[in-house]
This record gives C-alpha cells, sequence and structure tokens, in this order.
C-alpha cells in the first residue's frame, strides 16, 4: 500500500497489564482502530512468528500481513517488524490511532502487553506473485 487508511487491520487482540494503556474499553476496542500505512510494504509471515496488523479488507493487497512480532521461547527476547518505515514518523505519528499502535507495540517489547497469538487471525493465505503482461 503506498498512503493507505487502513480501518478493520487489527489481527491480535491486546491484553494490556497496566489499564492506562489497555485499549480495550467500551467506546474503543483493538480490532476497530484505525491506522495509516505510508510508503509500506507487506510481509511475509512464517511461525513461531505472528501477524498482528494487516492491510485489511479495502486496501491493495487484501489483507496482507504488514506487521508481525516474535517472542522467544527461552529468555524474554521479542521483535516486532513493521513494513513500513514512515507509520510512526512525526507525519503519520498523530494520523488515526498510530500513536495507540506504537504506545502497544513498545509496551509489548518492554513485557507490558501481553499478546496470545492463539487468540488472533493466522489463517493468511499465500499470496502469488504475477506477472502484468
Amino acid at each position: 500500500p503506498k498512503h493507505a487508511l487502513i480501518q478493520n487491520g487489527i489481527v491480535q487482540p491486546f491484553d494490556a497489564k497496566d489499564e492506562q494503556h489497555h485499549p480495550h474499553n467500551a467506546k474503543d476496542t483493538s480490532t476497530s482502530m484505525a491506522f495509516v500505512y505510508p510508503n509500506g510494504t507487506t510481509l511475509s509471515v512464517e511461525s513461531p512468528s505472528f501477524t498482528l496488523l494487516s492491510s485489511g479488507s479495502v486496501s491493495y493487497p487484501v489483507d496482507c500481513p504488514v506487521a508481525a512480532a516474535w517472542e522467544a521461547t527461552a529468555g524474554s527476547g521479542r521483535l516486532i517488524v513493521v513494513g513500513s518505515a514512515d507509520i510512526f514518523a512525526d507525519e503519520w505519528l498523530e494520523r488515526e490511532d498510530n500513536s495507540k499502535i506504537c504506545d502497544i507495540f513498545f509496551n509489548f517489547l518492554l513485557h507490558q502487553v501481553t499478546i496470545d497469538p492463539s487468540l488472533g487471525r493466522c489463517d493468511f493465505e499465500a499470496k502469488e506473485c504475477v506477472p502484468d503482461i
């Protein structure tokens, strides 16, 4: 996606230990957060990694992973990969819910948010590249 507003791209429900950063409440749930995805690419995510954000159903390519995470089984290592270097840049951070997603990602990396991959979607199909004719 070049500059995409993604309204249904949250794949994983987020569970925060700290209620201040908890996106689940009556007015705003993590699955209803919208984000702007500028100048990005899609990702190929394989187990044991899991998808955090997708391109949603209205941007092209449809329903492809755009952010993923990995958590070490031994030790406390965590990693998040996002296909856009600009999503959290100054120009885009305050748009839609980008800053909330940034906070959730950093809280996950700091072990203040837990993400259970079994609760989210993992049914992303492998996309086949077809050349333009």
